[in-house]
């Protein structure tokens, strides 16, 4: 079953990539890209190398326990990266979102059966990293084509003209009271079911342990 998931996966990947190729050939550009870089002493810039060594890291990890835990902090390192690139209604999200997913990864992977590695086989290997690396190189060929694309008209102007008139003091408050009113009401929402989902999977093994003894 695992080597059939292990296909599924990389026919997934495969499809997707034959997809981008196939758009990025049909509708190829000669315009030039401008890139965004930043000094290498910045926050951002420690931060992207702590991304970069966790995620290498789990390369070399066997322990499914550890690996999750790693995972779940990579996320945890881009809610940093949001926060020093001042968007903390995404680094809000990120985090509530990486939580979830990290408790919902720990209590699948611990009722899982202890199943026994087999044998690495260097060609499925091979195959694996040939993957993940050609992912690799179109997620950032995407990032370097939407930077060529031309940039829609800034509404940032309509938002500094029209702050006075909801009544906030700032135009941040502004923005999350009353333009993005229903966002902020449903991330709240959000945060309330993300603590009743861990405090029940939390309580969980405590009840069920209650009624085996009894």
């Amino acid at each position: 079953m695992q080597d059939r998931l292990n296909q599924y996966i990389i026919m997934t990947l495969g499809i997707f990539m034959v997809i981008i190729g196939y758009g990025y050939i049909r509708n190829r550009t000669t315009k030039s890209s401008s890139v965004t870089c930043f000094r290498i002493w910045t926050v951002r810039s420690y931060i992207s190398n702590c991304y970069v060594i966790i995620g290498l890291s789990l390369i070399f990890i066997r322990q499914r326990l550890t690996m999750v835990i790693l995972n779940g902090v990579i996320g945890f390192v881009v809610t940093l990266f949001f926060i020093a690139m001042k968007a903390p209604d995404l680094a809000l999200t990120q985090l509530v979102v990486e939580t979830i997913t990290t408790i919902l990864f720990i209590v699948s992977f611990s009722r899982l059966p202890n199943v026994p590695r087999s044998k690495v086989n260097k060609k499925r290997e091979i195959i694996k990293i040939s993957v993940s690396l050609m992912m690799a190189l179109i997620v950032v060929s995407l990032i370097f084509i939407a930077q060529q694309a031309d940039g829609l008209a800034s509404i940032s102007n309509f938002y500094l003209r029209a702050d006075k008139l909801t009544g906030g003091k700032n135009i941040v408050n502004a923005i999350l009271g009353d333009f993005r009113a229903l966002d902020t009401l449903f991330e709240g929402l959000v945060l309330i079911i993300t603590g009743l989902g861990i405090y029940t999977l939390l309580n969980y093994q405590d009840r069920r342990g209650q009624d085996e003894r009894e």
